[in-house]
């Protein structure tokens, strides 16, 4: 493809508070991608505010990797389906020159994972990468300030202690809104939507 993708279409707060630019994600209409480019994956870029901590959320059918291009970004994370506590990575960006892996952190997060973004101590933004596999699914809603129609992130709030309390079954995860069923309907109303464009 003869084209340099660039994100430059600005950044849009989604409902876990972060900001975010689906440059490479086909199956996000804000991308402005046709629908068959990159099935299997989608890459967005995102950023963290000082002072902003993320709200919890599940992403239930994508694995994702964040990588850390700038600032620092504490990830806690919840793995699913284990007795596990929750747990605390840290990412920093090393902007050492001579550091040999170009100073780059990733965290990879997989499917049914609790995670929430925190740069509360941070003093400037956290601008990160997100490459999801299978491509994230993100459908606007109506108008620009409605909920999206669906989202592959479930937002669960902001209290760790409610979800322990509730066994890591939170009601938002049974919703039948957040489905496969769901999530395919979405697809099949974004890949008609794609067309149209085209």
């Amino acid at each position: 493809m003869n084209r340099v993708f660039t994100c430059c279409n600005g950044l849009f707060q989604v409902p876990d508070e972060t900001l975010l630019s689906p440059f490479l994600n086909a199956r996000d209409l804000n991308s402005g991608l046709d629908w068959d480019t990159l099935e299997g994956m989608g890459i967005t870029a995102g950023q963290i505010n000082p002072g902003v901590v993320s709200q919890i959320h599940v992403h239930p059918f994508t694995t994702l990797v964040t990588i850390i291009l700038k600032g620092s970004l504490s990830i806690h994370m919840k793995d699913p389906g284990t007795p596990d506590i929750r747990y605390t990575l840290l990412l920093k960006h090393d902007p050492d020159p001579g550091n040999k892996g170009f100073g780059l952190a990733a965290a990879l997060t997989l499917p049914g994972t609790f995670i929430q973004h925190d740069n509360s101590q941070g003093r400037e933004p956290a601008q990160v990468l997100y490459l999801t596999s299978p491509a994230f699914v993100f459908e606007p809603g109506p108008t620009p300030e409605s909920m999206p129609s669906y989202d592959d992130a479930i937002v669960v709030g902001k209290d760790w202690a409610r979800l322990a309390r509730e066994g890591w079954q939170p009601a938002e995860l049974n919703d039948p809104s957040h489905s496969y069923a769901a999530r395919r309907r979405a697809m099949n109303r974004l890949a008609r939507k794609s067309y149209c464009r085209s």
